[in-house]
């Protein structure tokens, strides 16, 4: 699904940044 698919990269993004 595209939700997950954006919902995964955001939480990826999020993951790496130290905020």
């Amino acid at each position: 699904m595209v939700a997950l698919l954006a919902s995964n990269a955001v939480l990826s993004a999020t993951r790496k940044s130290p905020l």
